[in-house]
């Protein structure tokens, strides 16, 4: 059975799980509309958290889908 630390080892942290799901290559550095809802600006953005060594999704207009 693979683990999480597999995963995150194979996937560079989980970045590449996101830029799958979202269709589209995650750039770190700008922010995005958010793909789950009719989003008019954009107010996600996907970080590194430190505490878990692996990427995260906020998202600032609907804090429920973080």
């Amino acid at each position: 059975m693979i683990d999480k630390e597999q995963i995150l080892s194979l996937t560079q942290k989980g970045l590449n799980v996101f830029s799958h799901f979202l269709g589209f290559e995650v750039n770190l550095h700008r922010n995005f509309r958010s793909p789950f809802y009719d989003d008019r600006r954009a107010s996600c953005h996907i970080y590194y958290d430190k505490k878990t060594s692996s990427y995260k999704f906020y998202d600032h207009g609907d804090t429920t889908y973080s």
